[in-house]
């Protein structure tokens, strides 16, 4: 014998139920969605789990949310929390963070990434950013206006704020992730002087090749820059960097041979 029975589709959210042959549309448990458009059942008989990585902590819903940066998840997950600290895993080593003159918005943050890790398909660095240096959330990556992107070598990261470098302290710290736990932070939590931080009396340095070996004369290392005097017959009113040091009333600037290159400052002329 033979019976047909008519069940209304199940909205997204729900799965079909089977109870001793009474059908019914039901809510799927927080962890878990149902989504229709992505699969190729009508009324699924059980709805699917949330991938590690994000969470559901709502009945009925049709998708399921991503954890926030640096916020992990296994499957099936109602929230998110801290991973699994292992603390065997290799740290990063020389971590390092220095400005380009081209890009006064961006930080790079250069790292050495163990040897030993490349091999290892799931392992990767993990970037943190924050402009306070307790990573607090509301000042965490895109909440502070700060943007992430990972270089493929896994040994540099380049961080663009809304804001120009010089005027404010971007705090970073780096850690390796293997997909399944994560090793300790290699951080840099150290302010650097801003152009605020300076006087009317002073200007921000940051020229680089007279602080570090390794900086180019577009490059320099925030960490090292200090506020500087301003010469005789200039003016440093407002926070300025070296670029923005006026010339006084009967002054004029005058530009030392290759001062761009050298990274040595101009001198103040008198009429």
């Amino acid at each position: 014998m033979t019976f047909n029975v008519n069940v209304e589709d199940c909205l997204p959210g729900e799965y079909l139920s089977d109870q001793a042959g009474v059908y019914s549309c039901m809510e799927c448990q927080p962890g878990y969605y149902t989504n229709p458009q992505t699969t190729i059942e009508m009324n699924p008989l059980e709805c699917t789990s949330c991938e590690p990585g994000t969470f559901q902590s709502i009945r009925g819903q049709q998708m399921c949310e991503t954890c926030a940066p640096n916020e992990y998840s296994g499957a099936s997950a109602i929230e998110c929390g801290d991973p699994i600290l292992d603390t065997t895993i290799p740290i990063v080593s020389d971590l390092l963070r220095l400005t380009h003159r081209d890009y006064p918005n961006t930080l790079f943050l250069t790292w050495d990434y163990p040897n030993e890790l490349r091999e290892q398909e799931m392992t990767r660095p993990m970037v943190d950013v924050a402009l306070s240096p307790d990573f607090h959330p509301r000042t965490r990556g895109p909440n502070g206006n700060l943007t992430v992107v990972m270089n493929q070598s896994y040994s540099s990261a380049t961080v663009t704020s809304d804001t120009p470098i010089h005027d404010l302290v971007v705090y970073a710290r780096v850690r390796i992730d293997n997909g399944v736990a994560v090793g300790l932070w290699a951080a840099l939590l150290d302010p650097w002087l801003v152009t605020s931080d300076c006087d009317e009396e002073n200007f921000l340095d940051d020229l680089g090749t007279a602080h570090h070996p390794q900086a180019t004369w577009k490059t320099s290392y925030p960490d090292l820059w200090n506020c500087s005097k301003c010469p005789d017959g200039s003016s440093c009113k407002g926070n300025v960097l070296w670029s923005g040091v006026k010339a006084k009333f009967g002054y004029w600037r005058v530009d030392v041979v290759n001062n761009e290159q050298t990274g040595f400052p101009d001198e103040f002329a008198r009429w």
